[in-house]
């Protein structure tokens, strides 16, 4: 009898801190047993940016070091709290990095894999068009855009039908493109984004229809951070109303004579603009709307 054996590797995933905006304040922890230490630097703090230098070393009784002062550190006896008081990308040093504590000099262990950083998407402005051909409304493209934001921006859109007060989303794809802001010795790169949903009326169906866009900071859990705008603007889709000139018995499923004949036509176009047509089933019958009927035992309704 054969026998299989499975192993399975887990692999932990590297913690992950944020998002936080810039200029907030937070804290990063790592957890120390100080009673175990045999060094007199208890904790040291680095990051991948800082490269060797630490930025942070603490005895028993104080912390201090190069960057001491931007970063206030404190020691318990089970854990070192070193509080960043302005996120920042560019001083003392980009803090969107990766972040290690070296407790009692055993080794650095991850706080943070990469420390998330975030600008709110500033100056929102949406707009909705109408897509047409052959001068019929085909689509409507809804398309928001934010003048600077960090990382780049995602969107999400919404709809709502005859102010039903519910918004429903739009599903689509958004469509996206940035560019950056040119990027200065006090500045950190910054983008502009733009993204567009385009959304077929055959999605929309009948009625007034209103959107709404929201733009968010391309971060974990960017859409906590969410800034939307409800467009002015709606586009209303109108069904083609038809009627049909068959007589009542032929609704039934018989008529009198060998022949009969019947004619549909749209008494308003709608928008966009329909046509009449007769189907069987999924099959269209007949011409421009005109309809001939001749009887036969195998004859069947086509009503």
């Amino acid at each position: 009898m054969k026998r299989e054996i499975v192993f399975f590797l887990h692999i932990p995933a590297e913690p992950t801190c944020g998002p936080i905006e810039e200029g907030q304040s937070t804290a990063l922890t790592c957890d120390v047993n100080t009673a175990g230490c045999s060094e007199s630097i208890v904790v040291a703090w680095r990051t991948e940016e800082t490269g060797t230098s630490e930025v942070v070393s603490c005895n028993s009784n104080s912390c201090g070091g190069p960057y001491g002062s931007d970063f206030p550190t404190t020691m318990s006896s089970t854990r070192s709290t070193l509080t960043i008081s302005s996120v920042s990308r560019v001083t003392p040093f980009n803090m969107e990095t990766k972040w290690t504590c070296n407790p009692c000099r055993r080794g650095y262990r991850t706080v943070c894999d990469k420390f998330q950083v975030y600008a709110k998407p500033q100056n929102l402005s949406c707009t909705l068009s109408e897509n047409t051909g052959s001068g019929d409304i085909t689509s409507v493209t809804v398309t928001c855009s934010t003048s600077k934001v960090y990382p780049e921006a995602k969107c999400s859109f919404f709809k709502e039908t005859n102010s039903g007060g519910n918004g429903v989303k739009v599903n689509n794809d958004p469509v996206y493109s940035h560019s950056t802001i040119p990027v200065t010795a006090t500045t950190p790169v910054y983008y502009i984004s733009q993204c567009s949903v385009t959304v077929p009326v055959q999605d929309l169906g009948e009625g007034t229809h209103s959107f709404q866009g929201y733009i968010y900071p391309g971060v974990t859990g960017g859409k906590n951070n969410v800034y939307g705008i409800t467009l002015d603007k709606t586009v209303t889709l109108i069904f083609p109303q038809v009627s049909h000139s068959c007589h009542t018995n032929m609704k039934q499923g018989y008529f009198i004579g060998k022949s009969a004949g019947c004619t549909c036509r749209a008494t308003s176009d709608g928008y966009p603009r329909g046509s009449a047509q007769w189907y069987k089933g999924d099959q269209p019958e007949g011409t421009n709307g005109d309809l001939d009927i001749t009887y036969n035992k195998n004859s069947e309704s086509v009503l």
